[in-house]
């Protein structure tokens, strides 16, 4: 058995506009773009390959239809909608992981990062005012054998 993986924009991860289930579909479905940039997967193709039920994936679809991420054309008669991107999404900023700052963009990092970053910054500033509390310790203790 082959394993199917699917690309999510990281633009659109970060989206806190939009749930997760939004975003299954949405990498889905571009997984599904062909080279004209349409596709036309059926509700129970989508419904199978994100494992969601009936009503979320519609209702995912209409989310993502009202925001411009996707355009939707209803043949109707049975047939499946043509799906085909939007042009809303912006593109991803590609990271400079050497010099902390961004290429392209305002470079400012999700809230998330920003506070995983503050919290590690806590931590490093409390480790080293344990370890120089330890060092000052440890020489009063030097000093105060040295006396004696």
């Amino acid at each position: 058995m082959t394993e199917k993986f699917y690309k999510l924009p990281a633009d659109i991860a970060a989206r806190k506009d939009f749930n997760c289930s939004d975003k299954i579909v949405y990498a889905v479905i571009i997984s599904h773009l062909r080279k004209n940039s349409f596709c036309w997967p059926g509700k129970r193709t989508l419904m199978r390959e994100t494992g969601l039920a009936s009503k979320t994936v519609c209702d995912s679809i209409h989310r993502l239809e009202e925001t411009g991420l996707l355009v939707v054309e209803r043949p109707g008669n049975g047939k499946s909608n043509h799906y085909k991107s939007g042009s809303e999404s912006e593109p991803v900023q590609r990271v400079n992981r050497f010099r902390n700052d961004t290429t392209t963009g305002s470079g400012s990092e999700p809230e998330a990062v920003q506070r995983l970053n503050q919290n590690r910054k806590k931590k490093r500033i409390e480790a080293d005012a344990n370890s120089f509390a330890n060092t000052m310790t440890r020489e009063a203790t030097l000093e105060e054998a040295v006396l004696l």
